[in-house]
């Protein structure tokens, strides 16, 4: 392994996203504020929701997703991912910069699984992506991390990844923080909400973190 990662630990990872984001870059650290969207549904299951979404197909969305509350229960999955869905939630539910950080480096890394990098690119990005997930699990519930999540697009390309050589794991935080960027000035969170009146979630909605 490259000296640059024998030691490395999630300290040295977040203080270089943090000066890395000082300035204009600082977008990705903004505490998500959703858009709440009301929905329709003819179901006695209230719809409440988290999900990424363009920032030009809002209205679409919710479209669809009334659209799709008309089909038989078995059919109905609102923007069909909830792996996204589950990447969105956590986002809404951190509470610090550094939660954020964490989250976007996990999902970033973790998403890079089936891209088939050469060694030992995927060897790091394993190892990057290890020290951010071992900082969330001191802050969110253990069973968060037996599923996959994602974002709703991947701005960086594997063939592009497979071409850079990650010899300091700065360069895989560059990375993570231009596919941050990419997303937040592309994409907004959205909370779809058919009971919308209500200040409370449902009592079925999954609280993350621990305590």
């Amino acid at each position: 392994m490259h000296k640059s990662f024998e030691k490395i630990k999630w300290e040295d990872l977040y203080s270089y996203w943090r000066k890395a984001t000082k300035d204009h870059l600082y977008i990705v650290n903004r505490n998500p504020s959703p858009y709440k969207r009301a929905v329709k549904t003819n179901s006695q299951n209230r719809i409440y929701t988290y999900h990424w979404v363009r920032n030009d197909k809002i209205d679409d969305a919710v479209n669809c997703i009334n659209c799709m509350a008309e089909l038989p229960v078995d059919r109905r999955n609102p923007l069909a991912d909830e792996r996204i869905m589950r990447a969105a939630d956590l986002m809404v539910q951190s509470k610090s910069d550094e939660e954020r950080a964490a989250i976007w480096i996990w999902i970033f890394c973790s998403s890079l699984e089936n891209a088939k990098l050469p060694y030992p690119n995927g060897l790091y990005i394993d190892y990057v992506a290890g020290k951010a997930r071992e900082y969330l699990q001191e802050h969110f519930q253990e069973w968060i991390f037996r599923y996959h999540h994602r974002f709703p697009r991947l701005f960086v390309d594997s063939k592009l990844l497979s071409k850079v050589k990650f010899e300091r794991y700065s360069v895989i935080i560059d990375f993570a923080l231009m596919n941050a960027y990419m997303l937040c000035k592309e994409y907004a969170i959205v909370l779809f909400d058919s009971e919308s009146e209500k200040k409370e979630p449902p009592f079925s909605y999954r609280d993350l973190r621990k305590g």
